[in-house]
């Protein structure tokens, strides 16, 4: 509103061809800084020319990571907090996304894609981002500023120790293609990033899809939503990203390259399989061999977490309990009979209530399978590898009878009633 004293409007200008809006004489200045340090490199002046020829308008603000590009708006967004010297570099990535974007990655709604075809996608997509990055940072450091390299490694050190290591078996020239294809692949050196993108690009959502699911009947979204997806190549892929300089596009293609971790695959599987969807690419992506910890979860079932809360409650009310805890540690079967008597909703919220119970007893025994694996590598001694062998099996198992509960509950059918006694007395 005009004249709100709260109301801060942002003033623009053009700074060395590119666009930036700002709020005052502090955050011009810093844009100043960091657009005049790309005008110094080669790279830099590359990622200049392209935001000024598609009006990429560049600000600043208070946000979680160091940048962002958003393609709706044609804006990138800097961290206002971080130091100069590591947003010199993340403006260089953040280009390229644009970069990306312009050049056939706009075409693409992450929906319309097989599973297969989304993790190349995005993986590359931020590989080349990275490549472009470092290759900036070696620009920098070869005019006499170490700096902008230095924060670069901080934050990603992976690629620069793997880039470093190939650097001298292989004789690299750093900014050649064969140096570029190497920084490239040591982006998917980072275990914990690729943990982090899997999260948010596809577990959260799918989780999400699937708590839709459990509380409302149904949903259509990015996994729920019907219909045949387009498959992409590890050729096209790379056309797609502009990333010319990779001298081995099949790489995308390798298990190390496309390897996901087991809680992703599974959120991914149990979503399709509880709206009767398919995806044969899913099923042939390998699972990375990642450790898996309970923190590594909690992300993923936050959703159902929050669905067993509202459902759970709403039979607690019903019912008049004074102990929850207790009455949701029965066997399933008593839960039933306490409900019985009450209205439908009332009766398909327990079954709500108990699906959601069970997604996250699924996800549970993943870290113990995790760790009975390990388990099983370590041994020596043949009993102990029957041992963990039988619990490795065990634990596959329950997990197989968890998604038929869950995917029984969607469908509604009788699939409850294949539970194990053991589990149903939990």
């Amino acid at each position: 509103m005009a004249g709100d004293p709260f109301t801060v409007e942002a003033q623009t200008a053009v700074i060395n061809g590119v666009n930036v809006e700002f709020t005052d004489a502090a955050e011009k200045r810093k844009l100043t800084i960091i657009l005049n340090k790309l005008k110094k490199i080669p790279t830099g002046q590359k990622a200049l020319a392209e935001m000024a020829e598609q009006k990429t308008v560049v600000s600043l603000d208070s946000i979680s990571g160091w940048g962002a590009f958003m393609p709706k708006s044609n804006r990138i967004v800097l961290s206002k907090t971080a130091p100069n010297n590591k947003l010199f570099s993340t403006l260089v990535h953040e280009a390229r996304h644009m970069y990306q974007h312009q050049n056939g990655c706009g075409k693409y709604e992450r929906n319309d894609l097989d599973i297969q075809s989304q993790i190349m996608l995005d993986r590359a997509k931020e590989a080349d981002a990275q490549t472009a990055a470092l290759t900036a940072c070696f620009e920098w450091a070869g005019i006499g500023d170490q700096k902008p390299f230095q924060a670069f490694c901080d934050a990603a050190p992976e690629i620069y120790n793997f880039y470093f290591f190939n650097k001298k078996k292989q004789k690299l020239t750093d900014g050649t293609d064969k140096a570029k294809t190497v920084i490239f692949k040591g982006w998917y050196e980072q275990n914990n990033i690729r943990r982090s993108y899997e999260n948010n690009y596809m577990g959260k959502q799918a989780m999400r899809e699937l708590a839709d699911c459990l509380e409302k009947g149904k949903t259509v979204g990015r996994y729920t939503k019907p219909g045949q997806r387009q498959s992409l190549t590890p050729r096209q892929v790379i056309k797609d990203i502009g990333a010319d300089y990779m001298i081995d596009p099949d790489f995308l293609a390798t298990e190390r390259a496309g390897a996901i971790t087991r809680p992703t695959k599974e959120a991914l599987s149990l979503a399709f399989e509880a709206n009767g969807r398919k995806d044969s690419t899913l099923e042939k992506i390998p699972i990375s061999d990642q450790y898996v910890m309970s923190m590594h979860l909690q992300p993923l079932t936050d959703a159902v977490s929050s669905v067993w809360y509202r459902c759970s409650e709403k039979v607690s009310k019903a019912l008049g309990l004074r102990d929850k805890k207790d009455f949701f540690e029965k066997p399933f079967s008593e839960q039933q009979q306490a409900v019985a008597a009450q209205p439908k909703e009332v009766r398909d919220a327990l079954q709500r209530a108990f699906a959601a119970k069970t997604v996250q007893d699924m996800f549970d025994c993943l870290p113990k399978l995790s760790k009975e694996k390990a388990t099983f590598k370590r041994s020596e001694e043949d009993t102990a590898r029957k041992e963990s062998a039988k619990r490795i099996a065990e634990l596959k198992k329950e997990m197989k009878e968890c998604r038929k509960t869950v995917v029984g509950v969607m469908r509604k059918n009788s699939a409850v009633s294949v539970l194990r006694n053991n589990f149903a007395t939990r």
